[in-house]
C-alpha cells in the first residue's frame, strides 16, 4: 500500500500538450463544387419564375428556395459540411449571381456602373423631346393617357383578378375630367407634389447634375403603351447622363431602399418606353415644422441640429389651385428675404397664402437596372389586356363594375343581438366648461 505522501510530485504538462490532428472529411475541390451547386439552383429559380422579379422580396425569395432544395436534398452533404455556415455560402452565391450573371432587383444606392458607348446618348434624348406632347389637361393630353397603359398603373394588370377587372373598368368609362380639377393639399398625392421640385434640386445638388422633365412619351415598340418619368439626367459632363430619375415622397410609409412592387414595375415601363437602361429610384420624406419659430430655433438657416438639411417651400395660389415656388438649396436668411420679396413682386397675379418650413427626415436613393427578360415576359399580359379594353369599349363593361357590399338585413333570428345605445348630446358643451 503506499500512502499520498508517498507520491512523487506531478510535473505541469498542459502547455506541451498538441491537440490532435482533425480529420476534416471535405477539401477545397469538395467547397467549389457546394459552391457549384448553389449557383445551379439559383440560376435555374430565377430562369424559371421571371415573374417574381416584381415581389418586394425577391431576393429573400431566392433565398429561401435555395436553402430549402440544400436541406432537402444534399441532406447527407449538410451533415459533412457541418462546420461551415451555409446561409453564409448561399448568401455568397447570390451575390455573385447577381454581380456577373444575372440582372439585380435594384442596388443598395445610387451606383455608377461601366459606361456602355453603344449609342449617341445625346441624339436619343433629342428624339425624346422632339416626341409631340400634348398640353396638360387639354382634351388632347385626356385622350391621350385614356388610350395607354400608363406605367404608373400599370402594376394593376400583374396583380390580382379584382384588381385587372379595376383597370380594364377604369380605362372603358368616360375619361372623368373633374377628378382632376379637384385640389386636396391634405392627400398623400398632393404632399409628393408639393414635395418633388425639393426632391430634385437635392438630388442635383448631391450628384452635381440636371434634370429635365420629358412629359409623357408613348412607347416605340408597343403603341398601347405610355411613361411619364419624373426626369432625366441631362447634364453631358456628369456619369449618371442619360439616366431616368423616379421620386418618392411617403407621408408615413418607412424607406426601406426596396422598391415596392407597383414602383419597380412602374421603373421597368419606364425605361422600356424611353429606351434607357437605368433609373435612379429616389425617396425622401419630409417633414414640416409647426412654425417658423420652431425652423429657425432648430440648428442654422439651413441644417438641424442633427445636421438634416431644412429649406422652405412658397405657398401662392392662382385663384383656382396652389402654386409653389422653391428657393435656392441652402440660401442664407438674408438672401431668402430678398428673393422671397422679389418673387412676390414678380408674381403680381398669385396670392402669397403661406410659408412651409420643411426638413429632411429620410433620404434613399438606389439605382433599378432595366430587366429586358423580365419586360419582354409581360408584353404580351399587357397587350392580351389591352385588347380586351377595346373589345370592351364596343360590346360593354358593367361586369367589371365592382360589387358594392350588400347590407345584411336584420331578421327575428338575429335581432336578439343588436345592441342600441342612445346618447344625449344636449349637455356635452356644458359638461366640458
Amino acid at each position: 500500500m503506499i500512502c499520498i505522501n508517498e507520491l512523487k510530485p506531478l510535473n505541469d504538462i498542459f502547455d506541451t500538450l498538441e491537440p490532435p490532428e482533425r480529420n476534416i472529411p471535405y477539401n477545397e475541390t469538395d467547397l467549389e463544387e457546394l459552391r457549384e451547386s448553389i449557383q445551379m439552383i439559383i440560376t435555374d429559380f430565377v430562369e424559371n419564375n421571371i415573374d417574381y422579379y416584381k415581389y418586394e422580396d425577391f431576393n429573400d425569395r431566392v433565398y429561401e428556395h435555395t436553402n430549402e432544395i440544400m436541406m432537402n436534398l444534399y441532406n447527407n452533404l449538410i451533415e459533412v459540411f457541418e462546420d461551415i455556415n451555409m446561409y453564409d455560402f448561399i448568401m455568397e452565391g447570390i451575390n455573385i449571381y447577381f454581380n456577373l450573371i444575372g440582372v439585380p432587383r435594384s442596388y443598395k444606392d445610387s451606383i455608377l456602373t461601366t459606361p456602355k458607348k453603344e449609342r449617341n446618348l445625346a441624339k436619343h434624348l433629342d428624339h425624346l423631346r422632339e416626341i409631340p406632347q400634348p398640353q396638360q389637361r387639354t382634351d388632347d393630353w385626356f385622350q391621350f393617357r385614356w388610350n395607354r397603359i400608363t406605367a404608373s398603373s400599370a402594376w394593376k394588370i400583374l396583380d390580382s383578378q379584382a384588381s385587372i377587372n379595376q383597370f380594364i373598368y377604369g380605362k372603358c368609362k368616360p375619361i372623368d375630367k373633374s377628378k382632376y380639377s379637384k385640389v386636396n393639399i391634405n392627400s398623400a398625392t398632393h404632399h409628393g407634389h408639393k414635395y418633388e421640385e425639393v426632391s430634385v434640386i437635392l438630388y442635383e445638388n448631391m450628384y452635381n447634375t440636371k434634370i429635365e422633365e420629358f412629359g409623357c412619351i408613348p412607347s416605340a415598340k408597343c403603341e398601347c403603351i405610355g411613361a411619364s418619368p419624373d426626369g432625366i439626367n441631362v447634364k453631358r459632363s456628369n456619369p449618371r447622363f442619360g439616366r431616368l430619375l423616379e421620386i418618392k415622397n411617403p407621408v408615413s410609409r418607412e424607406i426601406t431602399g426596396i422598391p415596392k412592387k407597383s414602383y419597380w414595375i412602374q421603373m421597368q415601363i419606364q425605361m422600356y418606353v424611353t429606351e434607357l437602361p437605368e433609373c435612379d429610384f429616389l425617396e425622401t420624406s419630409f417633414k414640416a415644422y409647426e412654425s417658423e419659430e420652431q425652423f429657425l430655433e432648430d440648428g442654422t438657416f439651413n441644417k438641424t441640429k442633427d445636421g438634416k438639411q431644412k429649406g422652405i417651400v412658397v405657398c401662392f395660389n392662382n385663384g383656382t389651385e396652389p402654386i409653389y415656388k422653391y428657393p435656392p438649396i441652402n440660401i442664407s436668411q438674408k438672401n431668402f428675404d430678398d428673393w422671397l420679396e422679389k418673387t412676390i413682386e414678380e408674381n403680381t397675379n398669385l396670392s402669397w397664402v403661406c410659408n412651409t418650413y420643411w426638413k429632411l427626415d429620410s433620404f434613399s436613393c438606389i439605382l433599378v437596372p432595366y430587366n429586358e427578360k423580365w419586360m419582354l415576359s409581360v408584353i404580351p399580359k399587357f397587350k392580351k389586356i389591352w385588347d380586351t379594353i377595346l373589345k370592351e369599349r364596343e360590346t360593354g363593361y358593367e361586369h367589371r363594375k365592382p360589387k358594392s357590399r350588400k347590407k345584411k338585413k336584420i331578421t327575428e333570428e338575429n335581432s336578439e343581438n343588436i345592441v342600441v345605445v342612445k346618447v344625449r348630446t344636449e349637455s356635452f358643451s356644458n359638461s366640458l366648461l
